[in-house]
């Protein structure tokens, strides 16, 4: 059960100190205290104390229908004492003068008297005596109905030194379950995108269930309600995206006293999908993966002008699997490689390129780029290759670069279903990127502003006739700002690295496409002994103001020859 007080002003306590000789209860000679709470059909439970310096302090504990404080006629008086008289419940103390009921309060009493039923838990008595001096509490409580609400009532004389007299009343709230809600009749697997009927049965009347976005979570399908009470019909409306699933969460709706419900199970709806659809769903998700893979990976050009060049191997470990990448340059000719992998999947990308300055500030070259993806998903795998040109320049006067690049090419893929033939398939793509740097250097710090705008697309061509169609693309911009400040050290070099950026990308034509932004941050350290021996540690946290976040750490290894 939950207690709620009725009014505060019902459950004030007063706080009475002082001591009369040997007796229990204390007040100041002169004085009067009392304390009461109206209930019932003009009723009260009323504590009255006072000393009147002759007999000392005195009090008792009135209940029943109220006609003022004192021996009035029709009153029940629940306790009286003096400081020579015994306390008692059956009148052999001191008797009231005017006709009031003096002794014990029973439950028949408080239903005739005043109004309430189904009185029980009823106590009352006094704690110490026989004297009342000698009394160190006097007490009523109980539990009855009144106009429909259940309370409990109680009126007390408490306290050895510092007096104090309680009347309060009390309402009992009887605690309520929660709603339960349970989704039905869902089928086991859909196609296409034909509406279907679920139904969400509570287990009491309900409002407020009548906001599809809110009060249901369903993925690769929408959803319409109709219903009243406890019983509400969902219409689902698939996506065609893929499986679907549908779930009500806790607070959803209300019940009685205002609980809102507990969380549905959840319904899974598989997707029949014919073998080519199936075919093409993991064509498009191999392709929009690599995509990613491919533009994430490119080369920078800017350090050709920044009199970095390459000529370092790195490699790097993290939970999620390991990475590598190395740079040899001779002249203006040069060539990159960089790998990762993981248990689900494995790219590396080689890129030749050679170039020729044009001034001092800007350079113009071609490119050529030969990668390789293996995808676990789907048994899907395919080589390719993109040329094209590229560019990078620097400000006249500034520690600021653009570089850019346009590329095209075509891919072979395989696609192995599980115990199906192989497909093999061709895609044909295209990657524009401009990215702008720059360099800011404050006394113990350097500032580098960054800034990218990449799109690539990868789209099928010469293919089986199941798996045309299949193309994808995507667009990302970022930019961000990372430094670098170094650290003493007795031997060699030690530099703390970090950074922050914002990324916004939208891709299309894949089983999962998205749209929006998120923040990434890293922080590391690099050690260098010589010009030759680069050791690196760091981490990362990306996925900033999203739900779906990723973090890691790195560990690296760089050999400059």
């Amino acid at each position: 059960m939950i207690s709620r007080v009725f009014t505060a002003a019902l459950s004030c306590i007063v706080l009475l100190s002082g001591m009369s000789g040997a007796q229990a209860f204390s007040i100041p000679e002169g004085t009067a205290k009392d304390q009461g709470v109206a209930f019932g059909t003009g009723c009260q439970i009323y504590g009255y104390m006072s000393n009147n310096n002759v007999q000392g302090v005195s009090g008792y504990l009135q209940v029943g229908p109220w006609v003022g404080r004192g021996f009035a006629a029709g009153v029940s008086y629940h306790l009286w004492g003096t400081a020579d008289s015994n306390v008692s419940l059956s009148g052999t103390g001191a008797n009231p003068t005017s006709g009031g009921i003096f002794g014990p309060i029973t439950e028949t009493y408080l239903e005739t008297k005043c109004g309430l039923t189904n009185v029980t838990n009823l106590d009352q008595g006094f704690v110490g005596g026989p004297a009342y001096k000698d009394a160190s509490r006097l007490f009523i409580t109980f539990r009855a109905e009144e106009d429909g609400k259940l309370y409990d009532y109680f009126g007390e004389l408490n306290g050895v030194t510092d007096s104090s007299i309680t009347a309060t009343k009390t309402e009992v709230i009887a605690n309520v379950e929660p709603p339960t809600v349970t989704l039905s009749g869902a089928p086991a697997t859909y196609s296409g995108t034909s509406p279907f009927s679920v139904t969400a049965t509570f287990s009491a009347d309900m409002t407020g269930f009548d906001d599809p976005a809110a009060d249901i979570t369903a993925v690769n399908a929408s959803v319409a309600i109709g219903g009243v009470d406890d019983v509400y019909t969902l219409t689902i409306t698939p996506d065609g995206a893929g499986d679907i699933s549908l779930m009500i969460p806790a607070g959803a709706a209300k019940g009685p006293d205002e609980t809102e419900n507990l969380p549905s199970n959840t319904v899974e709806i598989a997707e029949l999908v014919s073998e080519p659809e199936t075919q093409k769903h993991d064509v498009s998700d191999f392709l929009q993966t690599r995509n990613g893979l491919l533009a994430s990976n490119q080369p920078g050009v800017t350090r050709f002008l920044q009199d970095q060049g390459c000529g370092a191997f790195s490699a790097g470990a993290s939970d999620g699997g390991s990475s590598a990448s190395g740079c040899v340059q001779n002249g203006y000719t040069w060539t990159d490689f960089t790998g990762s992998w993981t248990d689900a999947q494995s790219y590396t990308l080689v890129t030749i390129g050679a170039h020729h300055m044009i001034g001092p500030d800007t350079l113009a070259g071609v490119m050529i780029q030969v990668d390789n993806f293996g995808y676990d998903a789907g048994n899907t795998s395919g080589s390719g290759w993109m040329a094209g040109p590229y560019f990078a320049t620097r400000l006249a006067g500034q520690k600021l670069y653009l570089e850019g690049r346009l590329l095209y090419g075509q891919t072979d893929n395989t696609l192995t279903p599980d115990g199906a033939d192989a497909v093999d398939f061709e895609t044909e793509r295209w990657l524009t990127q401009l990215r702008m740097s720059g360099e800011y250097q404050l006394p113990r710090m350097v500032l580098t502003p960054l800034a990218d705008l990449t799109y690539s697309t990868d789209c099928t061509r010469n293919t089986p006739e199941e798996i045309l169609g299949s193309c994808v693309g995507l667009t990302q911009v970022s930019a961000g700002l990372d430094f670098k400040t170094p650290l003493d050290v007795n031997v060699g070099a030690l530099e703390l690295q970090g950074g922050l950026s914002g990324i916004y990308a939208e891709t299309w034509g894949g089983q999962s496409d998205f749209e929006g932004g998120r923040g990434r941050a890293h922080l590391g350290v690099n050690y260098s002994y010589s010009d030759s021996l680069n050791i690196g540690a760091g981490m990362f946290y990306d996925g900033i103001g999203i739900r779906e976040d990723a973090w890691g750490g790195r560990l690296t290894f760089d050999l400059k020859f």
